[in-house]
């Protein structure tokens, strides 16, 4: 039996054609589904062309005395059971029992299951039975011994600080240095900027205003049923009459009275961050599952976008980023993806996903290939860059911030490849610079810079020191105060301090909210109102 090349490219033009019928109908899921099957397919049918020579060619070099005892379908049948069980080993290997992340055991294990398969097929084929059981027991021994490896030794699990800092957002500080500090750990009464002091954790309901010596001034924690259903709170941010507007990580977005009362609440995706305009529309971010065309294919993403609520809590306008940011995803990210989806614990996690909560992607995995953090309206021009009304973001994924041309939704100007590495939180000065977190999570520490847009120089800059003691994988905040200081947010470790512009610590603050089992809760972000006097909501609820 011999397949011609004709029936090859024949199956996979139309394999082509099928995953972009159903990319363009812009169902993602069935090309999630549609994907790894139809190259499995392509697979198996590449296999048999090349099988059948590979047959004959084992064939011809077959000593004579064992051809004669041999009939040749036999080694046809010895090759296909090799290839196939070749194929399942290591499927089986890489879904079980390795890591994710290539190491030098597993390049060892595929290259051992490669000559155990050499040595089982020529066994068969030479009819030595010893040989077969011998290769059969080998096979099972060090599967068990991998399984036990794996268990106890060569992979640890989550547990392991490693792993943990691998992990998205998490509602607890993994590995806290400063167990014994809570509260106001450091006040210097003449080198602080005053204020009160907003801020949300990460992962769990409830929000709080504190003053500088950390005391509860108020408090937003909706009804028991609601904190129930959606612990989540990811972002907030305040009205003068105390009203709060909620991001409920991937599930909703709602309006509390100063009383915690819902006041509207819009179900969709919201994530990261919040703007507000002077008439008083709000911009929030959101994403979906999309699927877009990238490099002329078809690319499953989580696509992020800007939503415009009114003030009443109807959807008004919705822009997806994906358009904006294509030009800077490279081609890699897009490979990246296409592998994500080929293995199969995360088809069944998509799967999963469906099922239970109607999503499929979630942040941090290759799919989310922009993860857009930031959203800050542009309240005056900046020569040559961007004009009042345009909108300053920023992409943890591709490593950079830009400004977005509000009313023709394109992109005028990024920063940040090969500078910053998973950065947070731009926020534009009143000089015109652009004050920013980066996470540093390649260099293993955190620092903030503040960029000059115009000439793109670095004109100042937080790193603590030594420079891996002030470490945010992810989340974090900056905020330039009226008196020149810094207020940063590291989010991990549920610590916010304030730092002059000679980089002295002027106060600190550790989130005294502990699990308890004794992890300290994450802070978010914090910032600081600096006018007090605006929040006459305060004096009535005191």
């Amino acid at each position: 039996m011999r397949l011609s090349a004709s029936v090859i490219i024949g199956v996979l033009l139309t394999t082509v054609v099928v995953g972009y019928i159903i990319a363009l109908a812009g169902n993602t899921f069935a090309f999630v589904i549609f994907f790894p099957i139809a190259l499995s397919a392509l697979f198996i049918l590449v296999l048999l062309a090349i099988l059948f020579p590979a047959a004959n060619l084992i064939w011809k070099h077959i000593p004579a005395k064992i051809k004669n005892k041999t009939p040749k379908i036999w080694i046809r049948v010895i090759v296909l059971f090799c290839f196939i069980f070749l194929f399942s080993i290591c499927w089986t290997v890489n879904y079980y029992l390795l890591s994710s992340v290539f190491r030098l055991i597993n390049l060892l294990v595929f290259v051992g299951i490669i000559f155990l398969t050499a040595s089982l097929g020529w066994s068969l084929i030479i009819r030595r039975k010893t040989v077969v059981l011998s290769t059969a027991a080998i096979l099972i021994t060090l599967s068990i011994l991998a399984i036990v490896v794996k268990k106890y030794y060569i992979i640890p699990e989550i547990t392991s600080s490693e792993r943990l800092r691998s992990l998205p957002y998490l509602s607890y500080v993994a590995e806290d240095r400063n167990l014994k500090k809570n509260g106001v750990y450091t006040y210097d009464e003449d080198l602080i900027n005053r204020g009160i002091n907003i801020f949300n954790f990460c992962g769990i309901p409830g929000a709080f205003l504190i003053d500088m010596q950390g005391n509860i001034l108020h408090r937003w924690l909706p009804e028991e049923a609601h904190q129930r259903l959606y612990p989540n709170w990811h972002h907030v941010k305040m009205y003068n009459n105390g009203d709060l507007l909620v991001i409920i990580k991937d599930v909703q977005f709602i309006k509390l009275d100063r009383n915690s009362n819902i006041k509207w609440a819009i179900y969709m995706r919201a994530h990261h961050d919040i703007a507000i305009t002077e008439e008083g529309d709000i911009y929030v971010l959101g994403r979906e599952d999309s699927t877009v065309f990238r490099y002329g294919l078809p690319v499953p993403i989580l696509d992020d976008y800007i939503a415009v609520i009114s003030p009443d809590g109807k959807f008004k306008e919705k822009t997806s980023l994906f358009k904006i940011f294509k030009r800077e995803i490279p081609f890699n990210r897009i490979i990246q993806i296409y592998g994500w989806i080929i293995n199969p614990k995360n088809r069944r996690t998509v799967i999963n996903l469906k099922k239970m909560l109607n999503l499929m992607f979630v942040n941090d995995t290759p799919p989310d290939i922009m993860h857009i953090n930031t959203i800050e309206l542009i309240d005056k021009d900046i020569n040559g860059i961007a004009k009042r009304g345009d909108i300053l973001t920023c992409s943890y994924m591709l490593d950079e911030i830009g400004i977005i041309d509000a009313k023709e939704k394109r992109l005028l100007w990024t920063w940040g490849k090969n500078d910053l590495e998973n950065p947070h939180h731009p926020v534009l000065l009143d000089s015109g610079n652009i004050l920013i977190f980066d996470n540093g999570n390649r260099r293993k520490y955190s620092r903030i810079v503040e960029l000059d847009p115009l000439d793109e120089r670095i004109a100042w800059k937080y790193q603590a020191e030594p420079p891996y003691s002030f470490f945010a994988e992810w989340g974090g905040s900056n905020q330039r105060l009226p008196n020149g200081n810094t207020l940063i947010t590291e989010s991990t470790q549920g610590r916010v301090f304030q730092v002059t512009k000679d980089g002295k610590i002027v106060w600190e603050f550790y989130n005294p909210l502990r699990f308890t089992n004794g992890n300290r809760v994450t802070i978010y972000q914090m910032m600081q109102m600096t006018n007090p006097q605006d929040y006459s909501f305060l004096k009535k609820t005191r």
